[in-house]
């Protein structure tokens, strides 16, 4: 049997674990090295946009919802609405419309009516509502 002194077994093993601890600074290290390269690309390469300019909605889009909302204030529980045909109504939640225009997007809440279901046809509009 081979025959090492204990002194050199201690030795090389606390070199092996200053190696080991070396080892895995130098990986931390070059970890953080490659992180911070991205972030920079990351500066580099991002673009500030200016937020979109918000517009007034044109009067003809305002008359168009006040038109939504009459009917929908005088319908029962099913509401049909001819819209034209780049125009469209969406649900948000269950007390808020959504009309959007090729120019706006207008919203409306509605505190005594609940929207339950919409329904599109062929150039009209079901709407499904039930009182609060």
């Amino acid at each position: 049997m081979i025959q090492i002194p204990l002194a050199k077994i201690i030795v090389l093993l606390f070199l092996l674990a200053l190696g080991l601890l070396f080892f895995f600074f130098w990986l931390r290290r070059m970890r953080a090295k490659r992180k911070k390269k991205q972030l920079e690309n990351l500066r580099k390469n991002f673009v500030e946009e200016s937020p979109p300019e918000i517009k007034e909605a044109s009067e003809e889009d305002k008359e168009l919802l006040d038109q939504v909302v009459e009917k929908i204030n005088k319908g029962k529980e099913i509401v049909r609405l001819s819209l034209p045909e780049k125009v469209s109504l969406r649900i948000e939640s269950p007390d808020v419309i959504v009309l959007q225009t090729p120019t706006s997007i207008l919203h409306k809440s509605f505190s005594q009516i609940r929207f339950q279901k919409l329904e599109k046809e062929e150039g009209e509009v079901k709407l499904y509502i039930s009182d609060n």
